[in-house]
């Protein structure tokens, strides 16, 4: 790893093609292969269980269910409270920096936590950017944490995406405004641009 930073394989590589998937799920299963990779983008475990729960054509269950449930059920309880609490706070749909990680929760060792989660495997990539890291929680689990987040406490996921906009607003103001956006703050979104 040290010496070939190439050697280090994280989830985006074990992600599955179109193709893959494909073969996994062959040719006339439902859903098709471009619906569960559009549903998953291609995580392996969400496309087993989409081939496992096997939707038909105009079915009224949601496919999103399926890993919702799952992540809720499963995933969240299995790791530890703190893991838990970060992925649900920092799951806002940003790449995340240790700074940026520490003011969405207000958790001095929350950057820590994030890089033990990424050292774990779990969930998040983690690249070395300018001479730090930049973490990226896997498109589908951030999305349903958002979902369960806003669900259980609504006020609190809006307070977290807002301090993440409050301290991007200098350093990355194009996603800050894209967070502000996110909660329907115009008004500050606005401002943002014009500062």
């Amino acid at each position: 790893v040290l010496m070939n930073h190439d050697s280090i394989i994280g989830a985006n590589d074990l992600a599955f093609t179109k193709a893959e998937i494909e073969k996994v799920v062959g040719k006339t299963k439902n859903p098709s292969s471009d619906a569960i990779w559009e549903l998953t983008q291609g995580w392996p475990i969400a496309v087993r269980l989409y081939q496992v729960a096997g939707f038909e054509p105009g079915s009224t269950q949601d496919p999103n269910l399926v890993m919702r449930n799952y992540i809720r059920d499963h995933v969240l309880p299995s790791l530890p409270e703190d893991y838990a609490q970060i992925a649900l706070e920092t799951s806002i749909g940003v790449d995340l920096t240790n700074d940026l990680a520490i003011a969405i929760t207000n958790y001095d060792k929350a950057g820590f936590l994030l890089d033990e989660i990424a050292n774990r495997g779990l969930f998040v990539d983690r690249v070395a950017v300018a001479g730090s890291y930049v973490y990226r929680w896997n498109a589908l689990f951030a999305q349903h944490c958002r979902s369960k987040k806003k669900k259980k406490d609504s006020n609190k996921c809006l307070e977290c995406v807002e301090r993440g906009a409050i301290h991007l607003e200098t350093t990355d103001p194009l996603t800050a405004i894209s967070l502000w956006l996110k909660v329907d703050r115009v008004d500050e979104a606005i401002q943002t641009l014009l500062d």
